[in-house]
């Protein structure tokens, strides 16, 4: 008993309470232990990290309960788009990522270009109450190896993807 609840205790401070995907502290954690995996494996990590513009607007008109709706939304969809062994996470207010392994740059552009697309279909433009705000979502993505082998450093790297991604209109 005491260590189902020690278990679920520990399940609640990874999982962000909001989408039920992991948070920022597990999303390290996972990074860590994949990298390790990589190197023994020599298979390649994606880690793809995603950005919904205008959110904030959205949230700040709307209120937090219809934010964290629409997150739980946009949590839904991505978790759809991912294979079954891949990983979801909400690492910030409206940020979402993933790994991807074994994954190269044809998985995670595939799996970009779903997510990408089903958001903008299922809460862009079939949602009425959320078609009328300018909403998009730009993506970042590196791999590893291929960045510094540490997670801080990759999570920055793919940030710095999303913003030149985001300048670019890619």
């Amino acid at each position: 008993m005491a260590e189902e609840s020690t278990e679920s205790l520990l399940e609640t401070t990874l999982k962000d309470p909001v989408t039920g995907l992991y948070n920022r502290k597990h999303l390290i954690q996972r990074l860590v232990a994949n990298i390790a995996r990589a190197e023994r494996s020599r298979e390649k990590i994606a880690v793809i990290l995603w950005d919904i513009d205008g959110f904030i607007n959205f949230n700040n008109q709307y209120g937090q309960n219809a934010g964290d709706e629409f997150l739980r939304k946009v949590a839904e969809i991505i978790k759809k788009c991912l294979r079954g062994y891949d990983e979801a996470f909400r690492p910030g207010a409206d940020e979402f990522c993933a790994i991807l392994m074994p994954a190269d740059e044809a998985v995670s552009q595939e799996v970009t270009r779903r997510v990408r697309q089903s958001v903008s279909k299922d809460l862009f433009e079939e949602n009425k109450e959320y078609a009328e705000h300018k909403f998009s979502i730009t993506a970042g993505c590196v791999f590893y190896p291929g960045e510094e082998g540490n997670p801080e450093a990759i999570l920055h790297a793919a940030h710095q993807d999303l913003y030149q991604n985001r300048q670019t209109g890619a």
